[in-house]
C-alpha cells in the first residue's frame, strides 16, 4: 500500500526534517498497522530508500522510540509548557524504576534535568514517563486498549477540569488530585510524561503491609472529593465524562487477556486453598465452578444503572496508585496524590471502594473498620456536593451502603483476580506475557497467600456469584409450577449446591406436611431423597396446643440468646445486610389491608368469648373492641427499632411450631433444638421476640411461674455470646432487658389476641386465611385462646389498659403512667390491696413481668379512677 503524498520544502533541513516525522508522519500513518509499520519503508525523491528505525530522530512512529531521551527534545517540550524559549538542559538522565510486581501495564522511568533558566540560575527538574511495558503480546494488546488513551485524557483535560471546577467555588483550598501533566503522547506508541512527585516528599506505602486506617480515611478522603467533583463535570460536559465507557477489565480489545488472567488468578487462589487442613477442596472446586464466567460478571457489575451514583471512577484504587506524604516530625500521614488513571470508567461510586477495600487495607483494619473508611468517603462526597452545587446528588449513608453491597462480588472478583499479582513480592513477581500463555499466577508470600486471609473474603461471596452465575440454587420456573416435583430439576439442584456434578437421585418423593392450623403463610413439603432432613436427625415438633415446659423453654431461651447475640456481631461486620430487614408481615404497607382485617377479627373472636363469661365478659368485650381499629398502627410503632436500645434481628414469629426438638432416647429429656419459617425476621428490639414467644408458646403455669426463670436464662446467653463474639460494649443489664421487656408489652398483648386463636385452633377447628381476608371471624379455638382465664390474665387486662390510655391521650407506650389518663383507665387488683401514689402497694399479690402487680389468683376488683386523679399502679 502506498501512503501520502506530502510535500517537502526545498532547503531539506535537519530540523524541518525531523518536524516532519515528529508532525506530519504520523498523521499519515494513523490508518497503517502497527505489524506493517515495523518492516515499512518509506522514500522521498533524490533520495535512497531508508528503514524506519534507522531513523534516530522518528520520536513517534517507531515501536521502540523513546524521545525523551534525547536532551533536545525535552528541552523543547519544556520551553513550551513553562512558556520560556531561554531554558537550556545542562546535564541529563534516564533511569527506569519499574521493579518487579510495582507495575502491570506499563513501564515507569524517571528523567533528572539540570535547567538553565533566565539570569543563569540553575534548577533541577524531575519527570516520570509512563511508556508501554516491555513485551510484544502486552504490547500489542495495550496498543488496542483505552488505558492509555484514557489516562492521557485524564491528566490531560478532565483532571485540570476538575481542579478548575473546586478552585472556582473554593479558592486555595483544595491541593491537587494528582501530579502535573508536561505531555503526552495519544497515539501509538502512548506515553505519558508528568512530575515527578517525589520532590514534593510524596512517597509510595508498602503494598504488603497493607494500610493502616489513618491512610485509609485520608484516601477517601480524596476519593470523596473526586467522585464529587467528577459528579459536577458530567453536569457541565456529560460527553467528556461518559466517553469512559469502560476499562481494561471490561472492553472487548482485552477480553481475551482478561479472561486468561481471570483464569489464572482463580486456578492460583484455588492452589492455595488445597493446601488447608479444613475445606480446602470445596473451596477450590468452588473457585474453579466459577472461573470461566468471571469475565462476564465483572462486565456487568462495570456497567452504569440508571437511578445510581454514578461517577467517573479511578478504576485501579490500590496502594502502589497512591502516594503519601508524611510530617517530618511525627511521621504521620498529611497527604495524598492519586496516580495511574488507565482504568478510569464512568460507572458506579461503589466499584472503586470494592476495589480499594479488598486490596488495600491491613486485614485488622477492613475487618474491624470498613464501616468507619466508608463513612470517611460518604461525609466527604457529600459536603463536596453540597459546595459544588450538586447537593440534589448526594445519597445517604444508608443508600452508599446499599450500593456498596450491590457491588460485593466485584471485590470478590478483585480479590481472587488482581491480588495475587499486587501482594506478590518482586523475586515471585508474575511475567505478564508468561501469563498471556497460560501460565499460573504467583503463589505470593504475603497476604494473598494468607489462609484466613483469602478464606474470608472467599466466603463473603462464593456463595453469591455462585447463584448469580448459574451455579447456585436460584433456579428459573413458571411461577405457577411445582419444579420440586420433577426429580431432574431437583437433583440439577442439588448438584449445583453441593458442588458435585456426579450425584444422582435414585428415590424421590414428595409429602404435603403441613395440617390445618399449622402453617398461614405458607404451606410445607417434604422432599425424601437421600439427602438430609432434620427430620431424619431425630428433630421434631412439639404439640402447639399443650404449650411447652419449662425445660423446652429455657432451651429456646438459649439458642435465641445465641442467635440475638450473633446478629449483633454480624449487624457490626454487614449494617447494610442486617438492616435490610426492615420490616416483616405484620408491619409492611403490603400486607397492611390483610394486617388489619385479620387484627379485627382477633379481636372480634376474642371479644365474643369474652362475653360468655358470668362476670366481667361485657366490660372486656368492650375494652377489646375499643382498641381494634388501632392496633394496627400499635403494631407497627412496636415493630420500629430505637436508638440506643439493643436492636437485633429478630426471628419474628417464635412459636412452639417455629422450632423443633430432639430427645434423649433414653431419659426422653429435651436436649437440642432447631429454628425453622424466618419469614418474619426484622431488625428491632430484642424484646418483640421474648413477647412473641412468653404470650404464645409456654404452658399457662409456666408463663405465670416462670417468666423471669426464662428471661434470665436469655440474658445469662445473651451477654456470654457478645462477650464470646468480642461485642460485650453491647451488652445490657438485666433491669436494662426488663425495662426494655416492659416498653414491648403491648406488642405481647397483641400477639395475645391477635394471632393466638390461630396457634391454639385444633385441626378441624383451623381458620380459612381466604374467609378471613373476606371479613369472616378467627376460630373459636378449644385450647388455651379459648380459656377465660388466659385471657383475663392480669397481662392482657395490663395491656388493654395501656393500649387505650396510650389511644386516648396519645401517649408513648413507655410514658403511659401519667396524669391525664382518661377516665375509663382501669387495672386489677386485690380486694386486700391498700394504693399509694408511690406506686407500691401492700397486700398478697403476684409480680407481673409488666412490673405491675395484680393478682391472679382471687376473684379481680375493677379499680376505676377518676379523670382529674393521678394514675396509680400497685407494684409489688
Amino acid at each position: 500500500m502506498l501512503v501520502g503524498s506530502h510535500l517537502l520544502p526545498h532547503n531539506l533541513t535537519g530540523n524541518v526534517y525531523a518536524a516532519f516525522l515528529r508532525e506530519a508522519l504520523p498523521t499519515l500513518l494513523e490508518d497503517v498497522p502497527l505489524k506493517t509499520r515495523a518492516v515499512m519503508w518509506f522514500q522521498h525523491d533524490g533520495a535512497l530508500a531508508n528503514n524506519l528505525d534507522s531513523i534516530t530522530m522518528s520520536s513517534t512512529v517507531s515501536e521502540t522510540s523513546t524521545p525523551w531521551t534525547d536532551r533536545i527534545w525535552t528541552q523543547n517540550v519544556l520551553r513550551a509548557v513553562e512558556q520560556d524559549p531561554s531554558l537550556s538542559i545542562t546535564d541529563y538522565h534516564v533511569k527506569v524504576l519499574s521493579s518487579n510486581g510495582d507495575y502491570y501495564l506499563s513501564e515507569m522511568q524517571r528523567i533528572a534535568i539540570k535547567l538553565l533558566c533566565a539570569g543563569n540560575k540553575v534548577s533541577n527538574v524531575f519527570l516520570m514517563v509512563k511508556k508501554l511495558p516491555p513485551g510484544n503480546k502486552i504490547q500489542k494488546i495495550l496498543s488496542e486498549s483505552s488505558s492509555f488513551p484514557n489516562e492521557i485524557k485524564m491528566f490531560s483535560q478532565v483532571l485540570p477540569k476538575c481542579q478548575a471546577i473546586l478552585e472556582g467555588s473554593a479558592p486555595g483550598r483544595f491541593r491537587q488530585f494528582a501530579a502535573r501533566h508536561i505531555y503526552s503522547q495519544n497515539k501509538c506508541p502512548y506515553f505519558l510524561i508528568f512530575s515527578d512527585l517525589a520532590t514534593e516528599g510524596f512517597r509510595m506505602a508498602k503494598r504488603q503491609r497493607g494500610l493502616d486506617l489513618d491512610h485509609c480515611l485520608l484516601v477517601m478522603k480524596s476519593l470523596g472529593r473526586y467522585h464529587a467533583v467528577s459528579v459536577a463535570l458530567h453536569d457541565r460536559d456529560p460527553q467528556l465524562v461518559e466517553s469512559f465507557k469502560e476499562n481494561f477489565f471490561s472492553e472487548e480489545a482485552t477480553s481475551d487477556f482478561v479472561k486468561s488472567l481471570s483464569r489464572s488468578s482463580i486456578v492460583s487462589i484455588a492452589n492455595l486453598a488445597r493446601l488447608w487442613p479444613e475445606g480446602g477442596e470445596t473451596m477450590a472446586s468452588k473457585l474453579l465452578h466459577v472461573a470461566d464466567t468471571i469475565c462476564e460478571r465483572l462486565r456487568q457489575q462495570l456497567s452504569p444503572e440508571h437511578n445510581r451514583l454514578n461517577v467517573l471512577i479511578h478504576g485501579d484504587l490500590w496502594t502502589n496508585n497512591m502516594l503519601f506524604k508524611y510530617d517530618e516530625v511525627t511521621g504521620s500521614v498529611e497527604d495524598i496524590r492519586l496516580v495511574d488513571f488507565q482504568q478510569a470508567c464512568y460507572t458506579s461510586c461503589a466499584i472503586d471502594l470494592q476495589y480499594f477495600i479488598h486490596t488495600s487495607p491491613r486485614d485488622d483494619v477492613r475487618v474491624e473498620h470498613t464501616e468507619d473508611i466508608l463513612r470517611e468517603y460518604h461525609s466527604e462526597l457529600c459536603s463536596t456536593l453540597q459546595l459544588l452545587g450538586q447537593e440534589k446528588k448526594a445519597v445517604t449513608f444508608e443508600e452508599l451502603m446499599e450500593e456498596y453491597e450491590r457491588k460485593g462480588v466485584y471485590g470478590f472478583i478483585i480479590s481472587v483476580y488482581v491480588l495475587p499479582l499486587f501482594m506478590a513480592d518482586s523475586q515471585n513477581a508474575a511475567d505478564m506475557n508468561a501469563l498471556l500463555n497460560g501460565g499460573d499466577q504467583p503463589t505470593s508470600s504475603g497476604r494473598a497467600a494468607n489462609k484466613e486471609f483469602v478464606k474470608v473474603l472467599l466466603n463473603q461471596q462464593i456463595s453469591k456469584i455462585l447463584a448469580e452465575v448459574g451455579l447456585g440454587v436460584e433456579v428459573e420456573v413458571d411461577e405457577n409450577s411445582t419444579p420440586w416435583t420433577d426429580r431432574i430439576w431437583t437433583q440439577n439442584v442439588v448438584r449445583a449446591v453441593e458442588q458435585d456434578p456426579s450425584l444422582s437421585i435414585t428415590d424421590y418423593h414428595v409429602k404435603v406436611l403441613s395440617s390445618n392450623g399449622d402453617y398461614y403463610l405458607s404451606e410445607m413439603q417434604r422432599i425424601a431423597i437421600k439427602l438430609l432432613d432434620l427430620a431424619t436427625e431425630g428433630f421434631r415438633m412439639a404439640k402447639r396446643q399443650r404449650g411447652l415446659d419449662l425445660d423446652h423453654c429455657l432451651l429456646v431461651m438459649k439458642s435465641l440468646g445465641r442467635y440475638h447475640a450473633v446478629s449483633v456481631a454480624l449487624h457490626d461486620r454487614d449494617p447494610q445486610l442486617v438492616e435490610s430487614f426492615k420490616e416483616n408481615f405484620f408491619s409492611e404497607e403490603a400486607t397492611s389491608d390483610f394486617v388489619k382485617s385479620l387484627s379485627r377479627s382477633s379481636i372480634v373472636s376474642i371479644a365474643n368469648l369474652a362475653r360468655l363469661w358470668p362476670e366481667g365478659g361485657e366490660t372486656m368485650a368492650s375494652k377489646l373492641l375499643h382498641v381494634a381499629d388501632t392496633i394496627c398502627e400499635r403494631l407497627r410503632q412496636q415493630l420500629s427499632p430505637e436508638h440506643n436500645r439493643l436492636n437485633v434481628l429478630i426471628h419474628g414469629d417464635l412459636w412452639t411450631n417455629n422450632m423443633l426438638f430432639k430427645y434423649n432416647e433414653v431419659t426422653g429429656s429435651v436436649e437440642d433444638i432447631r429454628l425453622v419459617d424466618f419469614q418474619q425476621a426484622c431488625y428491632t428490639s430484642c424484646a418483640i421476640d421474648l413477647q412473641y414467644f412468653i404470650h404464645t408458646s409456654p404452658r399457662d403455669d409456666v408463663r405465670v411461674e416462670h417468666t423471669e426463670d426464662i428471661l434470665r436464662e436469655y440474658h445469662s446467653e445473651l451477654c456470654s455470646t457478645l462477650q464470646l463474639l468480642g461485642q460485650e460494649k453491647k451488652a445490657v443489664t438485666f433491669e436494662e432487658l426488663m425495662e426494655e421487656y416492659e416498653r414491648k408489652g403491648v406488642y405481647g398483648f397483641i400477639i395475645s389476641v391477635y394471632v393466638l386463636p390461630l396457634f391454639m385452633a385444633d385441626s378441624q377447628n383451623a381458620a380459612d386465611m381466604n374467609a378471613l381476608l373476606n371479613g369472616g371471624d378467627q376460630p373459636t379455638s378449644s385450647g388455651r385462646a379459648a380459656n377465660k382465664e388466659f385471657v383475663k390474665s392480669p397481662e392482657a387486662e395490663c395491656c388493654v389498659g395501656r393500649c387505650r390510655a396510650a389511644r386516648h391521650a396519645k401517649l408513648p407506650l413507655d410514658g403511659f403512667i401519667s396524669n391525664n389518663v382518661p377516665s375509663d383507665f382501669t387495672f386489677i387488683c386485690e380486694p386486700n390491696a391498700t394504693w399509694e401514689r408511690t406506686r407500691r402497694c401492700s397486700g398478697t399479690g403476684t409480680t407481673c413481668r409488666s412490673q405491675h402487680v395484680v393478682q391472679n389468683r382471687l376473684d379481680p376488683k375493677t379499680v376505676p379512677f377518676g379523670g382529674s386523679k393521678d394514675v396509680v399502679v400497685a407494684h409489688a
